[in-house]
């Protein structure tokens, strides 16, 4: 990253390395702007005051993947970051299905890229956390972008600690009167605002320096699971309407699912209609309840029972 000033960088990295001349689009106090190079080249210039935390931006530069938008260039001033990311003319995947079902060759195309996009993020240690289909843009060529790596998010993890992620929230909840947006098992998710200010992130700070000052370094009694590839039997609309039986969770393992089971929060799916129940679902349901985490069913019955077929 390059240290000077944002007037520098303006008239000499773009006049200079990106010879951008046409200015397509400009927000009223100049923060964010669409440019066009002589070469053609459309770019999103963000401004990032700091303190904020720009290292996913910094990893993000040094991936080259058609999926994911391309950040060109970091520059640093000494009250703020410039950031030249790819501008991708495009609709939202909401905007492109417009309420309807996507043909099968689409949905197809438009999953593999969004997988082959995480793959690359996950190889270098990004998560997104916020895949939805108003972060996936569908290009004027009919590529597929995953955008939107909002630094607004923070994550804290216990992994190794004498705590989890209920009882970590819990504690910030009830002793320092700060809400989470999301509680796992392992971690918990917070959400910036431009409405916070230096005196609550100060709070915030004191509050896990706190907690984390009462944590020792300890495993839990637990073994944090992740889920291998689900065993698909039926397609999920082959479910609808066929016979099952109500299993008790245990006696399900190698019988289909008939109803989807998932942790809220996140709400991702442990099993869906059609995949084969295993011993490793059955195994982090329990783990998920165990911790905290409400789990639900379509039937209502689990953790008791699950609906199923041979």
């Amino acid at each position: 990253m390059s240290q000077k000033s944002l007037y520098d960088f303006e008239t000499e990295q773009i006049d200079k390395m990106f010879d951008c001349k046409n200015y397509l689009f400009k927000n009223s106090k100049h923060e964010k702007v669409i440019l066009e190079s002589d070469t053609g080249v459309k770019m999103v210039r963000h401004i990032i005051y700091k303190p904020a935390d720009v290292s996913v931006y910094q990893r993000l530069a040094l991936i080259n993947n058609p999926y994911l938008c391309r950040i060109y260039e970091i520059s640093e001033s000494t009250e703020a970051y410039t950031i030249y990311e790819e501008f991708c003319d495009g609709m939202t995947l909401t905007d492109y299905a417009n309420g309807e079902t996507l043909a099968e060759h689409d949905a197809l195309n438009i999953t593999c890229s969004i997988c082959q996009g995480l793959y690359a993020l996950h190889n270098s240690g990004i998560v997104h956390r916020d895949i939805k289909p108003d972060n996936i843009i569908i290009c004027d060529d009919n590529n597929v972008k995953i955008i939107d790596f909002d630094i607004s998010k923070i994550t804290v993890s216990v992994k190794g600690l004498n705590i989890n992620g209920v009882q970590l929230a819990d504690k910030l909840r009830n002793d320092f009167k700060i809400e989470p947006e999301m509680v796992c098992s392992d971690y918990i998710l917070l959400i910036t605002t431009v409405c916070d200010t230096d005196e609550g992130f100060a709070r915030l700070v004191n509050a896990l320096q706190i907690i984390d000052s009462e944590c020792s370094a300890k495993e839990l009694n637990y073994n944090n699971l992740l889920l291998s590839q689900p065993r698909i039997a039926l397609n999920p609309c082959d479910c609808s309407g066929k016979s099952g039986d109500f299993y008790r969770l245990k006696n399900s393992i190698n019988k289909i699912s008939l109803e989807y089971v998932w942790a809220c929060p996140p709400g991702i799916p442990i099993v869906a209609k059609g995949e084969v129940i295993t011993q490793e679902i059955v195994d982090t349901i329990f783990m998920q309840i165990k911790n905290g985490i409400n789990v639900y069913s379509t039937k209502g019955r689990v953790p008791k029972e699950i609906l199923c077929c041979e």
